[in-house]
């Protein structure tokens, strides 16, 4: 076995993408309320939706549109349940702190979809790839 160079690069950017993704996460949380990073990163499915269409050129049906907002709506229900007492109503972030840790969840929402998408536009490269020759032979 001996991996092509192509591979080996899709494995660095997508080992970059999702590791790039964590970090971005890990330093939000500090800066946001749990509830609104929660709803925010939890919206990667649809920014994949979005990608999927736009990267992979997949028609965009009515389940899929369907099932993408039942996915956030679900997260944004389960999201506002009251979870916290009133005194720690005080220690939610506000202002710039929580822009910024708003704005770095919603970066690695996006780029987790993108890893997600661009992972599947590999895997689909590469068993178009290994197709070929088969068919050649049939």
């Amino acid at each position: 076995f001996k991996p092509k160079t192509d591979m080996l690069w899709q494995t660095l950017v997508l080992s970059v993408m999702v590791n790039a993704s964590g970090w971005l996460w890990f330093i939000s949380i500090v800066m946001t309320d749990d509830v609104v990073n929660t709803v925010i990163f939890q919206s990667c499915c649809v920014w994949c939706f979005v990608i999927s269409v736009v990267v992979l050129k997949e028609k965009v049906t009515v389940i899929k549109a369907v099932s993408t907002l039942a996915t956030f709506a679900g997260v944004a229900i389960i999201s506002n349940w009251p979870c916290t007492s009133p005194d720690d109503a005080g220690k939610v972030p506000q202002g710039k702190e929580a822009l910024l840790g708003d704005t770095l969840c919603l970066c690695a929402a996006i780029l987790y979809a993108l890893y997600e998408v661009l992972y599947k536009l590999f895997a689909e490269e590469e068993e178009g790839e290994e197709a070929g020759p088969e068919e050649a032979e049939g």
